[in-house]
């Protein structure tokens, strides 16, 4: 306003000069009668006035621009009002923010101990999966093995019918034997084929958790929130898989025990021992040695029992009627089929039935679904029971 004001004196000035000095001049040189030079002075006054009107415009001009030049400097002033409140606004957003970053860290440190844990379960989940698909495996071939029994018993029924009389309760005995393994063979068809379809939801399942992971990892949102329900459901498969396990292995169990005699070389060593002929005349001393030395391989060994135990209760168990020392080395062949079928059955219900005095579903997955990884004071004694 201060530059508005000069100008415009400036003007005012220029103006009166001009006049005063025309009117001056006029008198001046009209008293004097020189006529010639007030024209020439005449003519300069015109063109002075010429110019006094093209500075009025440049003084209009500049004034109409002091104008625009005060109305930018309004519009700056309040522009640059508004700059100072972002300003002010940006730096309590950075305060903020300040006070935010230990409650991240915190967020992030639990985000990161979650995944950890995640991944653990994971590695968990897929080595029982592996343990399922071994032990799948495992009955596959047993069954294979199964029919191949079954054909060579239909054989052998074939061939002792055209025996003598005085085989006639023997060939009566494996007759009843081998429809008995026709139907647990049929048996472990089924629970072949539940495990296989239960191993590929399995599969399945363990294919859904990798994908949640990743996904996870990849969000990284809200893990406090979902963590919790998300270890639940992976503990409730877990406990799935470890029911299906243990299942499979208990059924591995019956099958050692309950076949024993259709495995290895037990037809070439004992088929025409006396004692498997009559199955109720006494085996011997001799006899005994070997058939235990046999037991012990591929019955007892495979079931994590002990023989010095199986023995005493061979001598020992009232079914029996024996007060003799031991090992009972005159015990029947029938006798001792049913004392393997006993003894296995008590050592199955001790391993599965989880009851106070057997083994619970923890000791189990310590020992690695592994009955000979188990401590000493698991394993399963008759005579402390």
């Amino acid at each position: 306003m201060g530059l508005n004001k000069g100008i415009i004196m400036i003007a005012i000035y220029a103006v009166f000069t001009t006049g005063a000095l025309g009117f001056f001049i006029n008198n001046m040189f009209k008293g004097r009668g020189m006529d010639k030079t007030i024209e020439d002075l005449e003519d300069q006054i015109v063109l002075l006035q010429e110019e006094r009107m093209q500075l009025k415009e440049e003084v209009d001009q500049l004034e109409l621009q002091t104008n625009r030049l005060g109305s930018e400097t309004s519009r700056l002033a309040v522009l640059n009002i508004e700059l100072e409140e972002n300003l002010s606004d940006l730096n309590a957003t950075v305060v903020s923010f300040s006070k935010l970053t230990p409650e991240l860290n915190v967020s992030l440190a639990s985000y990161d101990e979650s995944n950890k844990m995640l991944q653990e379960i994971l590695t968990e989940a897929t080595r029982v999966n592996n343990v399922l698909n071994n032990t799948v495996v495992i009955l596959e071939e047993e069954v294979i093995h199964l029919h191949t029994i079954n054909s060579e018993l239909a054989g052998i029924v074939i061939e002792n019918e055209e025996q003598s009389n005085d085989l006639s309760k023997v060939l009566d005995d494996l007759v009843a034997t081998n429809q008995n393994m026709m139907i647990q063979g049929e048996e472990f068809d089924k629970t072949v084929i539940e495990l296989e379809t239960q191993n590929m939801e399995l599969i399945n399942s363990n294919n859904d958790l990798r994908a949640s992971i990743v996904f996870l990892d990849q969000a990284g949102i809200n893990m406090n929130a979902s963590s919790q329900a998300f270890f639940d459901y992976l503990v409730d498969e877990i406990d799935s898989n470890t029911e299906l396990v243990l299942r499979s292995l208990e059924l591995s169990y019956q099958d050692t025990y309950s076949f024993w005699t259709c495995i290895g070389l037990f037809d070439d060593i004992f088929k025409e021992e006396d004692w498997v002929v009559d199955a109720y005349r006494p085996i011997g001393e001799s006899g005994y040695t070997s058939i235990m030395n046999y037991i012990d391989t591929y019955v007892l060994t495979k079931i994590c029992a002990n023989r010095s135990d199986f023995e005493l209760y061979l001598s020992n168990d009232l079914v029996f009627g024996y007060d003799g020392s031991v090992p009972n080395t005159n015990i029947t062949y029938s006798a001792l089929l049913s004392g393997i079928e006993r003894y296995s059955t008590e050592l199955v219900d001790y391993h599965f039935s989880f009851q106070n005095d057997g083994l619970n579903k923890t000791d189990w997955i310590l020992a690695d679904f592994d009955c000979r990884h188990l401590p000493a004071e698991k394993i399963f004694r008759w005579q402390q029971r």
